[in-house]
């Protein structure tokens, strides 16, 4: 089973939102930044991805064992912080969601640097 897209969105009571997809099927990389709709964000991007690219984040991909990540993160003893969440696509046809709240698993930062969001 392997992982055909990745959305990734964080925000938070003060932050502004961002948002990042990979789509290895498609070839895309977008992000966006304050607004989801990304046609019409200031700060989107969109990229075709090439294939030494799609085998490079792959790779990453399947070091992060994504697919073993809790369904949910969360620390109730923060109010007001970040929120996250990640939709995965497998190439069965397969979703897995994953949401997070002030809470995260070790290698989050690792692949938030998927989608170069810092």
């Amino acid at each position: 089973m392997k992982i055909t897209k990745l959305f990734f969105e964080e925000g938070g009571f003060f932050g502004v939102p961002e948002f990042g997809e990979i789509d290895l099927l498609n070839k895309t990389f977008k992000y966006s930044k304050g607004i989801l709709d990304s046609e019409r964000s200031g700060s989107a991007v969109k990229n075709d991805l090439n294939e030494e690219q799609i085998k490079s984040l792959q790779e990453r991909i399947a070091d992060l064992h994504l697919e073993d990540w809790q369904d949910e993160y969360s620390d109730n003893d923060i109010l007001d912080g970040t929120q996250w969440s990640l939709k995965i696509s497998f190439d069965n046809g397969k979703n897995k969601e994953i949401f997070g709240s002030n809470k995260y698993p070790d290698n989050f930062e690792a692949m938030k640097k998927l989608f170069d969001i810092n």
